[in-house]
């Protein structure tokens, strides 16, 4: 059994989400969701929010576009 397969019927975690968010809008909402979690997992969020909008503001591969 796998341990870190996603319930049916489940979002997908908001890690995955941030991960994922297809714009900066949408990444606005969910940064908005990280201060309603635990404040022990609000920074590893956090982080991931900053690496997503550095992605979206200048592409995957750091180029400005």
């Amino acid at each position: 059994m796998n341990v870190d397969a996603q319930p049916i019927g489940q979002p997908p975690s908001l890690m995955v989400q941030i991960q994922n968010a297809p714009d900066l809008t949408t990444l606005d909402v969910l940064e908005i969701d990280v201060g309603s979690r635990h404040p022990d997992i609000q920074p590893k969020l956090m982080g991931c929010i900053r690496a997503r909008r550095f992605e979206l503001e200048n592409g995957p591969d750091g180029d400005a576009q």
